[in-house]
C-alpha cells in the first residue's frame, strides 16, 4: 500500500504540472490570437498547440494510471482485511464466534467492497487536492493577488459544508450497514431453520418479515444516496460561485484596462482547478462512507491480538483415557453441563445423551480446548486440556 501512495503522489504532481502548464499555454495562445491579427495563422501555432495537446494527453493518461493503481491497491487492501477478519473470528471461542457471526459475514461478503471507492476515488483525490490546490493558488497569486484574495475567501466554505454533510452521511451509512447486517442474519437463520419450519407448516411465515427488512435496507440506502447527491449539488454550487466571483473581477479590470488579457485568461483558466479537487473530495468521501463504516467494523472484529500463553504443551495420549471431573460451563440459560463426571476409555464408543441444551456440544468443545470450563476439569494422561496446545 505504501508503494501505491507514493505512486499516487507522483501522479498528483504530474497532473498538477500539466493542469497549470496547459492553462498558461492556452491563455497565451488565445490572448495573442485575439490581440495580434498577424498571428492568426495556424502555422504559427503548431508548436504551442502541440505542447498543449501533449499536456492534455499526459494528464489524461496519468489520471488513467492513477485510477488503475487505485483499483489494484483497493483490491489488495480488501483481500488483506478479509483474511485478517476471517483469521481473527475463526480463532475465537465458539461462544464468541456465534455472537460475531452475522457481523463478520456481512463485512467479509459485501461490506468491505465499499472500501473500493475510498482507495480508488477518495484517497487519490485527497492527495491531488493537497498538491494541485496549493500549487494553483500560488500561481494565481503570482499573476493576480486580488483574485487570490477571492480564492482564499471562498475556498474555506467547501470544507465547512463537507463536514456538515459528512456528519449526516456517516449516520446514514451506519444505519444502512446495520440494516444489511440484520437482514443477512435473518436470512441465515431462516435458511438454517427451513426444515423445522416446513415440518411445523410455517414455511411461508417469515417471508413478510424478510420483505420488511429488505424494504428498510432499501430506504436506508436511498437516503444515503440522496445525501450524497445533495452534497455534490452544494459543492458544485459553491465552486461555481467562487469561479463566478473571480470572473466578474477579471472582467471589470479588463474593461478598465487594469489587467492584461493574458493574465486574466490564465487566472480564469486556473480558477476551476482550485475548487475541483475539493469538490471531488466531498463527493468521493460520501460515496466511500459505507466502506469506512465497514472498515471500522472489520477493525473491531480483528481487535487486539491475543497474548500468547506459555503453558501450551503436548503429551502422548495414545491409550490414555479422557477424564471429566465435575465439569460445569456457564451459558445463557445456566450451567450446561452441570457437574458432569465421566471417563472416556480409548478404543470404545462413548455416547453423550441428554435433552436439547444439556451441554453435549459444549462438552465436546471443552474437550477440544475451544471453550474454558467454569469449574471442574478435563484431563488427558494426567494433564489438564487447558494446558494442551489444541493444534498439537
Amino acid at each position: 500500500m505504501r508503494r501505491y501512495l507514493v505512486a499516487a503522489v507522483g501522479c498528483g504532481v504530474v497532473i498538477s504540472g500539466c493542469a497549470i502548464g496547459s492553462a498558461i499555454v492556452l491563455a497565451n495562445v488565445v490572448a495573442r490570437v485575439v490581440g495580434d491579427p498577424t498571428a492568426r495563422g495556424l502555422r504559427a501555432w503548431v508548436g504551442p498547440l502541440s505542447i498543449l495537446l501533449a499536456l492534455w494527453v499526459i494528464r489524461t493518461v496519468t489520471h488513467w494510471i492513477q485510477a488503475r493503481l487505485g483499483q489494484r491497491g483497493a483490491g489488495a487492501v480488501i483481500a488483506d482485511l478479509n483474511g485478517q477478519v476471517l483469521a481473527a473470528v475463526t480463532a475465537r471461542p465458539p461462544n464468541e464466534l456465534a455472537a460475531q457471526r452475522d457481523a463478520a459475514a456481512v463485512v467479509v461478503t459485501r461490506g468491505l467492497d465499499g472500501l473500493r471507492p475510498y482507495f480508488a476515488g477518495y484517497l487519490p483525490t485527497l492527495l491531488l487536492a493537497a498538491i494541485l490546490t496549493p500549487a494553483t493558488v500560488a500561481v494565481i497569486a503570482l499573476y493576480d493577488p486580488k483574485s487570490m484574495v477571492i480564492v482564499l475567501t471562498t475556498l474555506p466554505l467547501i470544507p465547512v459544508f463537507m463536514v456538515l454533510i459528512g456528519m449526516a452521511t456517516a449516520a446514514r451509512s451506519a444505519a444502512a450497514l446495520e440494516a444489511m447486517t440484520t437482514l443477512q442474519a435473518r436470512l441465515l437463520d431462516l435458511i438454517a431453520g427451513i426444515p423445522t419450519l416446513r415440518a411445523l407448516g410455517r414455511g411461508r411465515g417469515p417471508e413478510h418479515r424478510i420483505a420488511e427488512l429488505a424494504a428498510a435496507h432499501r430506504r436506508s440506502a436511498m437516503a444515503t444516496l440522496r445525501i450524497a447527491f445533495l452534497s455534490a449539488l452544494v459543492l458544485e454550487l459553491l465552486a461555481t460561485l467562487g469561479v463566478a466571483l473571480i470572473a466578474v473581477g477579471i472582467g471589470l479590470r479588463l474593461l478598465f484596462g487594469e489587467m492584461t488579457l493574458t493574465t486574466g485568461l490564465t487566472v480564469l483558466l486556473l480558477a476551476p482547478d482550485v475548487y475541483w479537487p475539493l469538490r471531488r473530495i466531498g463527493v468521493e468521501f460520501h460515496a466511500a462512507q459505507e466502506g469506512r463504516t465497514a472498515a471500522d467494523k472489520a477493525f473491531a472484529l480483528i481487535g487486539e491480538p491475543a497474548a500468547p500463553t506459555a503453558r501450551r504443551r503436548s503429551v502422548n495420549a495414545r491409550g490414555e483415557p479422557i477424564r471429566i471431573e465435575n465439569l460445569r460451563v456457564l451459558g445463557r440459560d445456566g450451567h450446561a453441563p452441570r457437574d458432569l463426571t465421566a471417563v472416556l476409555e480409548p478404543g470404545r464408543v462413548t455416547v453423550l445423551t441428554g435433552h436439547n441444551g444439556a451441554g453435549k456440544s459444549t462438552t465436546l468443545q471443552v474437550i477440544a480446548g475451544l471453550t474454558a470450563p467454569s469449574s471442574g476439569r478435563i484431563t488427558v494422561a494426567g494433564t489438564d486440556v487447558e494446558d494442551l496446545d489444541p493444534a498439537a
